[in-house]
């Protein structure tokens, strides 16, 4: 079997798209920090302000000011989470690229030790499905979602899917 990786990939290239992703998301944060900061900054200014007002109607003016900046508040602070959710997800998608380029630098040497029974094993614990699309000349490969669960054979989902479940000690 010839091998599969023509070309070493470089770590530069497949930083390059994250890097320039993880920038725009840490750009995005910056902006939305920078705004929560005015806003509380503007907040705490007012709540000063608040106990020193001997009017009624400055003190509810205040008030329905400072309201309406916890109300901006709120989507700032989803924004956030939401962006230090995708720079989360980013690393881990980067650090997955990682290991599998230092998979890839030593795959033909590891797929020259194992035996025709062993290629076989990984082959079907690897690849879900193969699509042939002659008329394209196209050959589609559906890699096995390995993140989740893992099973070892067919034979296994099936017993565990007729398996009881147990029940939860009280």
């Amino acid at each position: 079997m010839r091998s599969c990786v023509t070309q070493p990939l470089s770590p530069s290239a497949s930083r390059s798209p994250t890097a320039s992703l993880g920038t725009r998301i840490q750009e995005q944060r910056a902006e939305a920090e920078a705004k929560r900061l005015a806003l509380r900054a503007e907040a705490d200014k007012l709540m000063r302000n608040l106990g020193h007002e001997s009017s009624s109607r400055a003190s509810h003016l205040l008030a329905e000011r400072i309201g309406a900046i916890e109300a901006e508040l709120e989507p700032i602070h989803t924004l956030i989470g939401l962006l230090d959710g995708q720079m989360q997800a980013l690393q881990v998608a980067a650090e997955q690229v990682t290991q599998t380029m230092r998979i890839l630098e030593v795959f033909d040497e590891a797929w020259a030790a194992f035996n025709v029974a062993e290629r076989q094993e990984l082959v079907l614990i690897l690849v879900e499905r193969v699509v042939v699309n002659e008329p394209a000349g196209k050959l589609d490969i559906l890699f096995h979602d390995l993140g989740g669960p893992f099973t070892a054979s067919p034979e296994d989902e099936q017993a565990d899917d007729d398996a009881p479940a147990e029940e939860a000690a009280p």
